[in-house]
């Protein structure tokens, strides 16, 4: 009676074992693609202007363009530019600032964070941020998630009352904002 009881207990060892070294082999398929960055610009509007009236604002979905051939001291501006994230993949913004006297040669500006050669250079005040689709104040250290929306708001304020080495100049400001998988 206790060899009926043992012998089913050592079988089922010894099965499992056998099972084992029957089928020693796993295979896993897996497909995967990599996420796309794709970040777009979906509207751009100035929301505060002290000129003559006589700017152009072009943008499309890479690039704003804003000419203004009258600037004076205490000439000033706002834009707001509309960033979408269409990729499948979060991102982190971060932007860059370079600025030319021709749109030949771009100088970047060492610290967007404070640009004081844009001060130096063109007596420009640089002043921006980011804003939530509730306008409130967004952290650039933090992701754009798909289909996520943010604000970028960039302020300008020409003060060139000692620089008369300026007047019938032409200076041309470039903010480039790149998004990466990587902060």
């Amino acid at each position: 009676m206790l060899f009926a009881l043992l012998a089913p207990m050592l079988l089922i060892p010894l099965v499992a074992f056998g099972y084992a070294q029957w089928n020693d082999s796993l295979t896993v398929i897996s497909y995967m693609r990599a996420g796309d960055e794709s970040i777009r610009i979906t509207g751009c509007e100035v929301t505060g202007y002290k000129g003559f009236g006589e700017y152009i604002l072009d943008w499309d979905e890479d690039t704003v363009y804003f000419e203004d051939n009258d600037l004076f001291p205490g000439w000033k501006l706002e834009l707001e530019v509309i960033i979408h994230n269409d990729g499948t993949i979060p991102v982190y913004l971060r932007y860059e600032i370079l600025y030319s006297w021709d749109q030949i040669d771009w100088v970047q500006v060492e610290d967007p964070e404070d640009p004081k050669e844009l001060y130096n250079e063109f007596r420009i005040v640089y002043t921006d941020g980011f804003l939530d689709e509730e306008r409130e104040p967004w952290d650039p250290t933090q992701y754009l998630w798909p289909c996520e929306t943010v604000y970028k708001v960039e302020r300008l304020l020409f003060d060139a009352q000692d620089r008369p080495d300026l007047q019938d100049k032409t200076f041309t400001i470039k903010v480039e904002i790149i998004g990466t998988v990587t902060g």
